[in-house]
């Protein structure tokens, strides 16, 4: 708008978008990436080291090294998801203790609406029950890195009396998604969410913040299930991806391959099919929520130059 005249954008359309429908129930794949610290063009190149077709894209956490503005999270953030599942494939993304640091951080939550209104939530999709935890920062709240304007303290309280309302979930594969991977030592040791998370009959997690590959059979950090801790080190451009493959409702095969096609870890075990105090469950999902069929949508729209106040500079 120049006071005198108005001038519009063009007319885009994408034309139809086509979500492509999970495998079957009797396979489905989880390509998984993390801690890819604002290196979109890495994380591109490590989850094409997989041939095979994902159904479900799940992105653990530090993703963008700060949140300190917009642009931090356009570009390293819904850059890469964008690239990656090109509106295909159903995401599932967790938020890393990086993304809470950044003056941007506190309008993060925006981007990413759930029905709990917070970074936590669960979800179905065909064969598969998700809970994605936000495992805040591994420092106190008094830490100098925040400056006295966090309260993870409260937040995680409130994370667990969540958690308390679920119930187990009888679909195939129970998969547990989060940043930080002992749930006992959280917030620099004084906060455990390891009961609340072992009554929930999961069957498997997945999470990063370590930087390096690490797998943890059942009992580690007293949690009753195996974790795969994911990722490579981005600070030396060894970012990697895992793939996870569900098979017959009792098997799950893990490869991990670092971006310049190294292999981190190929494993193979059988899920336990036990499920804590079984009960019928009726869906009241927090966040994706997607149908398992073939979903079409046309886009077209009119852009018009429009102008944000972020406060920035």
């Amino acid at each position: 708008n120049n006071a005198t005249t108005l001038t519009y954008g063009t007319t885009i359309s994408c034309g139809p978008l086509k979500l492509n429908k999970y495998a079957s129930e009797n396979e489905f794949n989880v390509l998984q990436l993390t801690d890819t610290h604002s290196y979109p063009d890495r994380a591109m190149k490590a989850a094409k080291q997989f041939s095979t077709r994902p159904d479900l894209i799940a992105f653990t956490g530090d993703i963008a090294t700060y949140s300190r503005n917009k642009d931090d999270i356009i570009n390293n953030v819904f850059g890469l998801i964008g690239n990656i599942s090109r509106g295909q494939f159903p995401v599932v993304y967790c938020r890393g203790n990086h993304e809470t640091r950044g003056r941007y951080a506190a309008m993060l939550r925006d981007y990413f609406p759930t029905e709990t209104g917070e970074f936590y939530y669960d979800f179905e999709y065909g064969p598969f029950y998700g809970i994605v935890m936000d495992t805040g920062e591994d420092k106190v709240d008094s830490h100098t890195e925040y400056g006295g304007v966090v309260n993870f303290k409260e937040y995680l309280q409130k994370e667990r009396e969540w958690l308390s309302t679920l119930k187990p979930n009888d679909k195939t594969y129970r998969l547990l998604v989060y940043h930080i991977p002992d749930l006992r030592d959280m917030n620099d040791s004084w906060f455990s969410l390891v009961s609340e998370i072992n009554s929930l009959g999961m069957q498997f997690g997945i999470c990063g913040h370590y930087h390096d590959t690490r797998w943890h059979d059942s009992g580690k950090y007293g949690l009753n299930f195996p974790q795969l801790v994911m990722g490579g080190d981005p600070y030396t451009g060894d970012v990697t991806g895992a793939m996870l493959k569900f098979t017959n409702g009792n098997s799950l095969n893990v490869n991990v391959i670092s971006q310049t096609g190294t292999k981190k870890l190929s494993k193979t075990i059988s899920l336990s099919s036990t499920k804590t105090s079984p009960v019928s469950y009726t869906a009241d999902p927090h966040g994706l929520n997607m149908q398992t069929t073939l979903t079409t949508l046309s886009l077209s729209f009119l852009a018009q130059p429009v102008v944000f106040e972020t406060g920035d500079e």
